[in-house]
């Protein structure tokens, strides 16, 4: 399996083989240090697709934290993971359509980018500017992870370190 020796730079990535979209929804296996089911994480899902160079980009902005995050350790272990399903229809994703080149998740396209982004701020104010600092970053975010896979990233949308990020492509199936 591929998570037996995952290490901490996998974390915040997806598990690319059970992690897929198809017509109706959005299918994210997330690795993450493991979960504390008295203070479980939430997932706040942006569409941050585009058109970059005439092509559609499908990506994905997904803003977790815990229920309760004061920004304590995560889990007692690095090497303590879990794979969290995080899952949405197309029409639970929060648009950014009124950005220039927005262009909606396609289905029918191959492939998406997910940069998952965990920081402690609950207001959605906050979480949607983060939203829009990614959607701006989308293209050369695309690249990187095309060079590089997934893996964690040092990406920093508003001036404050996020407690961890990652980025990760999914297929389509």
């Amino acid at each position: 399996m591929e998570n037996e020796n995952l290490t901490k730079d996998k974390t915040y990535t997806l598990n690319s083989f059970s992690s897929y979209f198809n017509d109706n929804e959005l299918y994210l296996k997330i690795l993450l240090p493991q979960n504390d089911e008295s203070n479980p994480y939430i997932f706040r899902s942006f569409d941050v697709s585009q058109i970059i160079n005439g092509k559609q980009c499908n990506a994905i902005f997904v803003y977790m934290r815990k229920t309760n995050d004061n920004g304590d350790d995560l889990s007692p272990s690095d090497d303590d993971i879990c794979e969290c399903n995080c899952i949405c229809e197309y029409g639970q994703l929060t648009q950014l359509n009124a950005l220039p080149n927005f262009s909606a998740f396609d289905p029918s396209s191959k492939d998406g980018l997910v940069i998952v982004y965990h920081d402690t701020n609950s207001n959605t104010a906050y979480q949607e500017t983060c939203a829009e600092k990614a959607f701006e970053m989308v293209p050369s975010l695309r690249t990187e992870i095309m060079a590089s896979g997934n893996h964690q990233t040092e990406l920093n949308l508003m001036g404050i370190e996020p407690r961890r990020t990652g980025m990760s492509t999914f297929p389509r199936k």
